[in-house]
């Protein structure tokens, strides 16, 4: 029998987050799924892999309404200022 595993979600097509999600692929009890062009982050395809979480970095396209109010959706876009 498979042990649980908790689903979670990478959206990212920035090629500096691949070493990112392989450390991430190796976290016991999660499985990590990478959706990396804007037409795979959908609401069907999330409702498939069905994430207790959805963590977007650096994505510089629109989310959808139905994505942030049926998912908990961590954003962040890190800039430096100075």
């Amino acid at each position: 029998m498979e042990p649980f595993l908790t689903n979670y979600v990478l959206v990212s097509n920035k090629p500096w987050h691949d070493e990112l999600f392989e450390s991430l692929l190796s976290r016991p009890g999660e499985k990590w799924t990478r959706l990396a062009q804007p037409p795979d982050f959908t609401f069907e395809s999330l409702t498939r892999i069905n994430p207790k979480k959805v963590f977007i970095p650096h994505w510089s396209y629109i989310i959808p309404e139905s994505i942030y109010n049926r998912w908990e959706c961590i954003v962040f876009h890190y800039r430096d200022w100075e």
